[in-house]
């Protein structure tokens, strides 16, 4: 709205330094990374629209060990990660802060 509330001058001003040309029309191949305790690095890939869709998984090697789907978006941001669990800050449904605490399965259960 403050664009279209503006003067025309600053309206033509806006038009010629910004193009939508501009704007990227992919998404990064990955949004975040982090490592665990037992250096296996997590990479956040992102979706169609840029939300984190899967992580996939990789040793210390490199070698990628598997996908897995994400718990919640907020996990790299304020985390803690363990040998076998990520405690990330989140908020519940009332805007109160909580820690979420997720279990990282690497094998298949029996």
């Amino acid at each position: 709205k403050a664009i279209y509330n503006s003067d025309e001058a600053t309206r033509k001003a806006l038009r010629e330094s910004a193009k939508k040309d501009d704007i990227p029309h992919t998404w990064l191949p990955w949004t975040h990374m982090s490592l665990d305790r037992t250096g296996r690095l997590w990479v956040a890939v992102p979706g169609d629209s840029g939300e984190i869709t899967r992580l996939q998984v990789f040793d210390r090697d490199g070698l990628l060990l598997g996908d897995v789907p994400p718990p919640s978006e907020k996990m790299f941001g304020t985390s803690a990660w363990g040998r076998d669990r990520i405690a990330f800050l989140d908020e519940d449904d009332e805007g109160r802060p909580v820690i979420r605490t997720f279990r990282l399965q690497t094998t298949t259960p029996k």
